[in-house]
């Protein structure tokens, strides 16, 4: 499935953000919820080719948790950085889901 290869560079992505997250503010949070949610998303792009309504179902809810995550990060601190690219890109994810999944025959 086309999708899957935006899945698994959008939860390579939030593995990599996260180990940047310790690295530079020594964050145990943004490690773990950072692979958390990089295994969960990488995990659920190979459930694609078997299950793609599932997958697409999961990956929709993922990414909108990591959206409203950086979402109410960004209100609270207003550092532009991560916040506000993780959550546009988190919601170009969580949409695209779910317009594969209501257009999905």
């Amino acid at each position: 499935m086309k999708f899957a290869v935006v899945f698994f560079v959008y939860g390579f992505l939030l593995i990599v953000g996260g180990i940047f997250g310790f690295v530079k503010s020594k964050s145990m949070a943004s490690i773990v919820s950072g692979s958390v949610t990089g295994i969960a998303v990488i995990f659920t792009a190979l459930l694609l080719n078997r299950y793609p309504i599932k997958g697409m179902l999961v990956e929709a809810c993922l990414s909108a948790l990591v959206f409203g995550i950086f979402v109410r990060r960004y209100a609270r601190t207003k550092k532009v950085m991560p916040a506000l690219p993780l959550s546009v890109i988190s919601a170009v994810i969580s949409a695209t889901a779910l317009v594969e999944l209501f257009t999905h025959r």
